[in-house]
């Protein structure tokens, strides 16, 4: 019998799942595995020196944080966990991201837009996707996986194993499956 993983209320691990990566200075949802113990979760932000620089407590497996209000710098990698108190106290792995520049993205977006592949084709679905190849290969993966999850909802086949495969490059097997049946 499996005692679980983590994930779909089994299990005493949180495992987080998003943002990695560059993030933009914008809301942005923190997102992590629901384990087998209620809520409420603990979301901590730490700078390089392991300072906290904000925390909030949420009710849910996510929480939206205007990282634009926290005068985060762009030259400084951030890391981020989720606890949970009680009478057995759980905390996650941990995940960094940096802000990335708007230069940088709307760069990314621009290559992928007048990559051949993308302006050979009329299909909005295939262009998507190499906007999401591009935004993934720059280390944009939140934006990246937001750019799948949008264009899945056109119900292509190939859109959803590109996004399964995205969430199995980082092992996330149980968002792969989700992604691949649609």
């Amino acid at each position: 019998k499996k005692s679980g993983d983590g994930w779909g209320g089994k299990g005493a691990r949180i495992v987080l799942i998003l943002p990695f990566g560059k993030v933009s200075a914008t809301t942005t949802t923190f997102s992590w595995s629901k384990p087998e113990a209620s809520a409420p979760y603990q979301l901590v932000i730490l700078d390089e020196s392991d300072k906290a620089i904000h925390s909030i407590t949420v009710q849910d497996t996510f929480a939206q944080i205007a990282l634009q209000d926290l005068n985060l710098s762009a030259d400084q990698l951030y890391r981020w966990k989720v606890s949970m108190a009680g009478s057995k106290p759980l905390e996650s792995n941990q995940l960094s991201f940096a802000l990335g520049s708007a230069e940088d993205h709307a760069r990314i977006l621009k290559n992928a837009g007048s990559s051949p592949l993308a302006s050979s084709t009329q299909s909005p679905s295939l262009r998507a996707l190499v906007e999401a190849v591009a935004l993934e290969k720059g280390e944009w993966f939140y934006d990246a996986a937001q750019t799948y999850a949008n264009t899945k909802q056109q119900n292509d086949p190939m859109v959803r194993m590109m996004h399964a495969a995205f969430w199995m490059r980082y092992g996330f097997r149980r968002l792969a499956e989700k992604a691949a049946r649609g």
